[in-house]
């Protein structure tokens, strides 16, 4: 579990580290020594234990999210990184100020429509054919199906 957890929590840093241009393909992990891993764990202990309580917890609670995810949901993912990766920096703060409104959105709803979207999309990642749309005000109904969410 500590190992999966891990690994979980060093795709969440990747996912949400800032990102670089895309390079040719690097060495797969399992081709590398077991001495070079172990460095590497040691260099992501160090930039976990540089985080603050913070982002620690976002970074746990993406990785919890991550272990709990179907193998579809991940695939979905890593497919929106990579698109990420080559956004231009504008197009990237563009994503996050949409990510944040909605965000907000969400958090001004009330608790009880929050849950219903909370079970709305358990259903779907549970396998059920339904439409979560309809739960979000209005303007975000729009916003949803262009996302996917």
């Amino acid at each position: 579990m500590k190992t999966s957890l891990f690994s979980g929590a060093a795709l969440v840093l990747a996912l949400f580290a800032a990102s670089v241009p895309a390079q040719t393909p690097g060495t797969p992990w399992d081709q590398l020594k077991p001495e070079q891993q172990q460095l590497l764990l040691q260099m992501h202990q160090e930039r976990w234990n540089a985080l603050s309580a913070e982002r620690q917890q976002r970074m746990l609670e993406g990785a919890e999210r991550w272990q709990k995810m179907t193998p579809e949901e991940r695939r979905r993912i890593q497919a929106r990184h990579e698109k990420f990766k080559h956004m231009t920096p504008e197009q990237r703060a563009q994503m996050r100020e949409r990510i944040r409104a909605r965000r907000e959105a969400f958090e001004r709803l009330p608790p009880e429509r929050q849950q219903a979207i909370r079970d709305c999309k358990q259903r779907r990642r549970a396998g059920e054919d339904v439409d979560c749309r309809g739960l979000w005000p209005e303007r975000h109904g729009a916003d949803e199906s262009a996302s996917g969410g």
